[in-house]
């Protein structure tokens, strides 16, 4: 179930709100952390720096119970003769198992389900401010006694939160451009369990390689393109700094061969109208230190290697007409 409208690159709201929990997690904190934005509140457990109890105000609408029911793991009918006996006297978990309603491993599933939905919901806020108050974790409401650590709720909450983005969308949105870690991304998927499509996709993004051949490593799956949309939207993965120039070049020459630009020799090696012979031999020395097939070793993705061979045979062609051999 997706928790946000994501029309857009970035949350921001989600991004602070990572960087909160995973400091928060290495400082190994109790406490609550209090979360607010326009018109709405939450407070959130943490106990040795691992979130555990989720409170949202306005309430998500969504009980205990309503969870354990759509997981087919509610008795109703236990349910209902418990209810015409009266009000649950003990926290609403303690009391579903004790009258038989649900099992102990069924409510501590569903409370999981539930922190994690309403961890989502905070992370589709588009704006809030956050403060952290040290001391006891009481929010006023059952805490997880199996709690999912930190990486892995906030990893989890994101693909919520783009579970329901059209694959198409999310492979626009991603574009075309060289996708690397961030140092929160770094963080993050260092500790989370990753999916295998999220995995394999890893060492690109850690050195920074094109889109494409990012999700060429997690097969073009819809896993992985979502995994990366969901990344590119907590700003756990950006554009490279200008260190990583030569997938910028890389990818702009690729462009212009598969638009039929590179018939235009000028345009291809980056040269103005009425350039002489030597002005294409300095602009094909340029460009190949950038994109020569050396530049990108044995460690690079073969798409990576075959694009930068394919462009450099092209530039050498564009130079030698020029050039008139």
């Amino acid at each position: 179930m997706a928790f946000t409208s994501v029309g857009m690159d970035r949350l921001p709201g989600a991004t602070s709100l990572a960087r909160a929990l995973l400091a928060l997690e290495r400082a190994r904190a109790t406490g609550v952390l209090e979360v607010r934005a326009a018109r709405r509140s939450a407070r959130l457990a943490l106990v040795s720096g691992t979130p555990t109890a989720a409170v949202l105000d306005p309430d998500d609408g969504e009980t205990l119970g309503d969870v354990l029911a759509r997981d087919g793991a509610l008795d109703r009918e236990a349910h209902a003769r418990a209810l015409a006996e009266g009000a649950p006297s003990t926290p609403v978990g303690e009391w579903l198992v004790e009258t038989g309603a649900a099992t102990r491993p069924a409510v501590e599933y569903a409370l999981r389900r539930q922190l994690r939905r309403r961890v989502g919901l905070l992370f589709g806020w588009s704006a809030a401010e956050l403060s952290f108050r040290r001391g006891a974790a009481d929010v006023g409401v059952p805490h997880v006694s199996e709690p999912v650590r930190t990486p892995d709720l906030v990893l989890g909450a994101m693909r919520d939160v783009v579970s329901e983005t059209p694959v198409l969308v999310a492979r626009r949105r991603l574009g075309d451009s060289v996708a690397v870690l961030s140092r929160l991304g770094a963080a993050l998927l260092a500790e989370a369990t990753l999916w295998p499509e999220e995995a394999a996709m890893v060492p690109l993004l850690e050195r920074g390689a094109p889109v494409e051949v990012v999700l060429g490593a997690a097969g073009g799956s819809r896993r992985g393109i979502l995994g990366l949309y969901a990344l590119k939207l907590l700003s756990a993965v950006g554009s490279p700094g200008a260190g990583r120039g030569a997938y910028g070049v890389l990818l702009r020459k690729r462009r212009q061969l598969r638009h039929a630009l590179g018939n235009d020799d000028l345009r291809l090696l980056d040269l103005p109208a009425g350039a002489r012979p030597e002005d294409a031999r300095r602009a094909l020395r340029r460009l190949a230190h950038l994109v020569h097939p050396d530049r990108f070793g044995d460690h690079e993705a073969p798409a990576v290697r075959r694009a930068s061979s394919e462009i450099m045979a092209a530039l050498v062609q564009a130079e030698q007409r020029l050039a008139g051999r």
